[in-house]
Formats: C-alpha cells, structure tokens, sequence
C-alpha cells in the first residue's frame, strides 16, 4: 500500500526488553530502519510498520521459540501500551473495555484494527489488517492471546473461550495454544477471531472508578486527533468490508450508518475519491482471492465462503472477470503447472 504505517514505541521497547533479557541483541534491526534506543524511550514516539513487522518474524528465530506470540502475550505488562492499558482497565465491564481498546487501536497501530461482533449467544473478536500481504504468525498469534490474557485479568476468572481461529498454518507443535486457549483451535481460517460466550462482555471489572474513565476518555481522544491520517475514508471502508465479508459484504446503507454518514454522502465520498462501493467491494476480494491462492491455504470452495460468495459460480465468474482464467488454471501456474489438456 501506498502510505506508511506507524506503530507506538512502547511495542518496541517491549519486544527489545525480552531480547535484552534473553541476551539477544537487535541493533542491527534498529539500524535497518533507522530507529534508535532513544527513540523507544519517548512513550508518544512512533516507529516504522516494518521494524515491528521485521522483530516479530526474527525474534522467534533468534530466541529459538516457536510459541513466542503466546508467550510475549502471557508476560505482557498490564501497563505496556499506556494510556490504552488504563483506560481498558478502568471501563465498566469486559466488553466496555474491549470496545476502549477497539475505538483507540489507532494509538497502538494506525492500520490493524478489531471488529465485535455480537451474535445472539455468541460474540466474535476479530483482528483485521488491510495491507496486501499477511502478517506473521506471531503478530496474530500474539494479538488474540494478548485479548484472552487481558480478559482474564480484569474479570479475575480464568475463563475459556469457545473456539480460536488463525489464518496461518498449524506450528508443528501446538501444544502451548490448547494450554492457554483450552478451547478448540482452528488454523488455515480464512480471518483471525476468537468465539466467546456472549454473556462474558456484561461481566463487571471489579476496579471500576468511572471519573478516572472519563478523564482517560478525553485524553485518548486528544492523542488520536494528533495521528496523521493513514488512507482515512477510504480504509474505513474497507476495514467495514473486511469484518462482515465472509457473511456476503454488508448493504452500503448500513456501513454509511456506521461511519456516522447518509447512504448519499457515503456515496458521493466514494465518487470524490474516483471510486464506488461496487468497487471497493470487488478490489477488496481481488487482492484477498489472490493473496488466499498465493498461500495455498485454502481450497477454491473455502475462499468462495470466506469472500461472502453465496455460490462458488459466482466467485468463479467473478474471478475470470478480473483475470482472464478460472482460478483453477491460475492456481495450476502458480505451482508451475502445465495446462491440462483441451477435452
């Protein structure tokens, strides 16, 4: 994508204080992309997408750990991200404090985001990021457990999730997911998510002063005013797209209620920046059918499902549109394959 990611310092310093107490030094990472120590010693400073990206994918290698997004997740200090620590920590109930983290995600990462979904029983945690390759498996893995850990300790109660879900292939060992999670634990998923009983977003935080969650309130507000836009209208379109997608995309009437917009400004929004909802739509599940068949993951059946294709002939049609071919025959010249003989 065009523009330049940012994350908070604060993740960094993190990531640098479990490499320093391991023994395992990162100044050549640093240096890469021009962060200095300095730098992670300033709480409002923001570092490159790509230095966390590049901690994420070298630290598991270099500290010989395969379960290190579990286990950065478990250790993780209730204060690490500042001011959204505490403002999660002093909202009413556990879903109050989901949602804290979910309207301020922009002070930790200005592209990642968290959908919940609420449905009847059930209610559904999904971590969504819109650039067009994925993230490493640590990054998600890290991401879900950091929301289960959290969880756990504002309610005091060692609850289990109903089910986990993870884009990336199984670890060979997967032993410390049912251990932490202690709930089903499903890879290769076309999103990231985590199932929980509905009833456990209405549970109370015991430490709860309602004067200090306003004030937190206020003060969050102000930091995120001061992010630079990163895409705006346009990836909050398409981050509204991504949570509902694999229920087929939701009606632009209801997306426009959600970004606080008339069905006729949404539209004409769109139309300023030379696009449609249509097209919005389809570039979206564009890059996703692509990025799914380059990973090999998923067969044509799972991505027409997780795409929000009723019919898979849809999603075929679809996609000889956009490339010429079915996706069968691109996914056989991926692999190098021949084309099959004419019948």
């Amino acid at each position: 994508m065009s523009q330049r990611f940012t994350v908070t310092a604060l993740v960094a310093r993190y990531l640098a204080g479990v490499a320093a107490r391991a023994g395992v030094a990162i100044h050549d990472l640093m240096d890469t992309h021009g962060v200095s120590s300095q730098q992670l010693r300033e709480p409002d400073a923001r570092i490159p997408h790509e230095l966390v990206r590049a901690l994420w994918e070298e630290l598991p290698r270099r500290l010989g750990d395969d379960a290190f997004g579990l286990h950065c997740a478990q250790e993780l200090p209730s204060d690490v991200y500042d001011l959204v620590d505490l403002a999660m920590g002093h909202a009413s109930t556990l879903g109050e404090s989901y949602r804290t983290f979910m309207r301020y995600q922009r002070l930790v990462h200005d592209a990642a985001s968290f959908g919940l979904e609420e449905d009847g029983p059930v209610a559904r945690l999904v971590h969504i990021w819109p650039g067009p390759d994925p993230l490493p498996r640590h990054i998600n893995e890290f991401a879900i457990a950091a929301l289960l850990v959290r969880g756990r300790r504002y309610l005091r109660q060692e609850w289990a999730p109903l089910e986990v879900c993870f884009q990336h292939a199984a670890p060979a060992d997967t032993r410390e997911h049912q251990r932490l999670f202690r709930a089903p634990v499903r890879f290769g998923h076309p999103i990231n998510e985590m199932s929980l009983d509905r009833s456990l977003l209405d549970r109370p935080i015991p430490v709860f002063y309602p004067e200090l969650g306003a004030v937190l309130d206020r003060f969050a507000q102000v930091l995120l005013g001061k992010l630079p836009e990163q895409g705006g209208f346009l990836d909050e379109v398409r981050r509204g797209i991504l949570r509902r997608l694999s229920a087929g995309p939701p009606e632009a009437e209801v997306l426009a209620r959600q970004l606080g917009l008339s069905k006729r400004s949404f539209f004409r929004r769109l139309q300023e920046l030379g696009t449609s909802y249509q097209q919005v739509v389809d570039e979206l599940r564009r890059e996703l059918t692509l990025r799914y068949l380059r990973e090999g993951k998923l067969s044509l059946s799972e991505i027409a499902f997780a795409l929000g294709y009723s019919e898979a002939s849809t999603f075929h049609r679809a996609f000889r549109r956009w490339m010429g071919q079915s996706p069968a025959e691109y996914r056989r010249s991926l692999a190098g394959e021949p084309p099959p003989p004419p019948q």
